[in-house]
């Protein structure tokens, strides 16, 4: 006898004559031969039942029944579970029967009458091995559909969180300023990269009452939706404040009141506001966690930082806001006033290597002959070159505003 393993299941073997005899004989054959479960019945009614009720691996069945003959009974059982072998046992004379079967039940074998037995129990098992296969393979092929259902469940998922972020995206475009004021003294200079996912930069250039103007860079934290949705409220905030306080410790302020009530936990702002007068030239600006701003002085060919430091906005309640100090700047014909993200810095330009502030010094130090939107784009055309080492970068910023030169002074 052979054995498949005391904890693998039994194959089950399904055997309809109308014959007891012959049912018992088959039995007691494969019993001894065989480890496989062997169930005989008479009635081909009493068959079917018992094949709804529990799985069987193959089916044999006689031909004449005084019921319905086989191939009626395999028929049925071809329509119920078509996957499961089907053999017909039939008498010599009946061969002619057994072959119409093949073609219209689908048989996988017959057997003659008187069979072999070694015969009988090679197609038995291989019908079994047959069996086996079609329902591994069946399994395979539903775990694929289910797979594939589920990969495109995700495909329409993607598609419309691509489409939600487009929307984010395109709301947040819409926040920043489409142009920029224009002065005797001052040009306004803005490089906006934004990052891949949706990133937290902001910037906006208010007019406010006796010829000045507000300058506000911001960086909110996080990504994506909720950045974009932010930048809506801190544009709320800045506005909220334009009309009744001028100074730059006043709009700081007032924002930081604004959005310690409204943004989400755990969300704060880093910003750096300034105020110029467009007449006077007078500038002034306060530092809410940006980082530091620089001016370069194509006069004394220098590029020098203004360390200024705050509190982050909506970090603290107004009570407990401190906003730094307020820095008086004296731009000179030429001098720029540079304001950026930390998306710069941040940047990589080598495996475990960051672009760093100093070599972006260095640029505008290399360059004092050109434009500021020309030096903005040195600049970001060496973060560019190394974009693969960075898929997941922050949105990168560089706000300037210039004092003026005479004309003849630029080399574009």
């Amino acid at each position: 006898m052979s054995s498949t393993g005391s904890n693998a299941t039994r194959p089950k073997v399904l055997i309809l004559d109308d014959e007891k005899m012959v049912t018992e004989s088959l039995r007691m054959i494969l019993e001894m031969e065989t480890d496989y479960e062997v169930k005989t019945f008479q009635s081909p009614r009493a068959a079917l039942a018992a094949l709804k009720a529990e799985e069987f691996d193959v089916v044999l069945s006689d031909f004449y029944m005084p019921e319905m003959d086989g191939l009626q009974f395999l028929q049925q059982v071809k329509v119920l579970f078509p996957e499961i072998p089907r053999i017909l046992l039939t008498g010599y004379a009946d061969k002619e029967n057994a072959i119409k079967g093949i073609n219209t039940v689908g048989l996988f074998q017959y057997i003659e009458k008187p069979w072999d037995n070694n015969r009988l129990i090679m197609i038995i098992r291989n019908g079994i091995a047959n069996s086996s296969l079609n329902r591994t393979l069946h399994k395979k092929i539903r775990d694929l559909d289910a797979a594939k259902s589920h990969v495109d469940a995700l495909a329409r998922a993607q598609n419309r969180f691509k489409n939600e972020l487009q929307l984010a995206r395109d709301l947040q475009s819409r926040m920043l300023p489409e142009s920029f004021p224009v002065s005797d003294i001052f040009d306004f200079t803005v490089k906006f990269l934004p990052a891949m996912e949706i990133g937290g930069d902001f910037y906006n250039i208010i007019p406010l009452k006796n010829n000045k103007y507000a300058v506000l860079l911001a960086d909110i934290t996080g990504h994506g939706i909720q950045a974009a949705l932010i930048t809506i409220l801190l544009k709320f905030a800045i506005n909220a404040y334009i009309d009744t306080r001028t100074t730059v410790a006043e709009i700081l302020r007032g924002m930081n009141a604004f959005l310690a009530r409204s943004l989400p936990a755990g969300v704060f702002v880093s910003a750096l506001l300034v105020v110029i007068d467009i007449k006077t030239g007078d500038c002034r600006f306060m530092n809410a966690g940006i980082p530091h701003p620089v001016i370069f002085s194509r006069q004394r060919q220098s590029v020098e930082l203004l360390p200024a430091d705050g509190l982050l906005l909506g970090l603290m309640d107004e009570n407990e806001y401190f906003s730094g100090d307020e820095i008086q700047i004296d731009l000179q014909e030429g001098d720029c006033f540079v304001a950026f993200t930390d998306g710069i810095a941040e940047y990589a330009i080598e495996k475990g290597i960051q672009f760093g502030d100093e070599a972006m010094f260095q640029i505008m130090q290399d360059n004092m002959q050109l434009t500021t939107d020309k030096i903005f784009e040195s600049i970001l055309d060496v973060l560019t070159k190394h974009q693969d080492l960075n898929p997941n970068r922050d949105d990168i910023t560089l706000l300037g505003i210039e004092r003026k030169r005479k004309l003849g002074d630029i080399n574009e």
